[in-house]
């Protein structure tokens, strides 16, 4: 189901140089952020190429990587560490984000946690992202080199219902920056030691060739979650 504009041939190339404006693009991106990012691109990048037909398909990073190398996925959004990238496809890195902790402020205020000092969370429990999911490797190591093993209450595939269960003081989690809320008083972030970190990057398999409006939705997308970066001036 490979798009017009990502096969390498002399035809596209052409077609590109003379901007028309035809074509299709099977376009992959991860459930929650994903969403968000496709919701708030497409409508700017429709003005500019109205008549490409954009076909948004929500898949997680593991399983958009069999799709980007079979051609079933013409372009892919995603976040992964560099050791977790497959050979045959092409990254090119958007931005790069730090993971944080998230800690009800009831309980900060309870163990004097001044510090974001993880080893005071050994005992209280904690919501995780499913062991599928690519932050998974991130966070089990950030415990590692902690030096406990947490808590799980439950997993999820959703960073949203971590934030919700942090937000009704039940749990502890480790997040994306992107996922932070400094309005929410009832949350309180904490920057980790050795700062660890993904990439949020546009994905595609090696040997295609990227059209003028397959490049304007990396833009976009690039735009977009450079904008959604929070300050770290809200961490503690």
């Amino acid at each position: 189901m490979g798009g017009l504009f990502f096969f390498h041939s002399p035809y596209n190339q052409i077609h590109d140089l003379c901007e028309a404006q035809k074509g299709h693009i099977t376009l992959g991106f991860t459930p929650g952020r994903g969403i968000a990012m496709f919701t708030s691109v497409y409508p700017k990048f429709h003005n500019i190429c109205p008549s490409i037909e954009v076909e948004p398909i929500e898949r997680s990073v593991r399983d958009q990587h069999p799709l980007l190398l079979s051609g079933e996925l013409d372009l892919g959004f995603m976040t992964l560490t560099r050791s977790q990238q497959k050979s045959g496809i092409i990254y090119e890195t958007l931005a790069s984000e730090e993971m944080v902790l998230a800690v009800p402020t009831k309980l900060v205020t309870a163990l004097d946690m001044r510090n974001g000092d993880l080893a005071l969370l050994r005992e209280e429990p904690f919501v995780l992202t499913q062991k599928t999911s690519t932050i998974r490797e991130i966070v089990d190591s950030i415990f590692k080199n902690a030096g406990f093993t947490p808590n799980v209450l439950f997993e999820t595939s959703n960073n949203h219902a971590i934030i919700s269960m942090i937000h009704e003081n039940i749990c502890c989690g480790i997040l994306p920056m992107y996922y932070m809320d400094p309005e929410d008083e009832a949350i309180t972030y904490f920057q980790l030691p050795d700062h660890p970190s993904w990439e949020i990057v546009a994905a595609y398999r090696k040997g295609h060739y990227i059209s003028k409006p397959a490049r304007t939705l990396i833009e976009l997308a690039g735009n977009y979650f450079y904008s959604c970066n929070t300050s770290l001036a809200v961490l503690k």
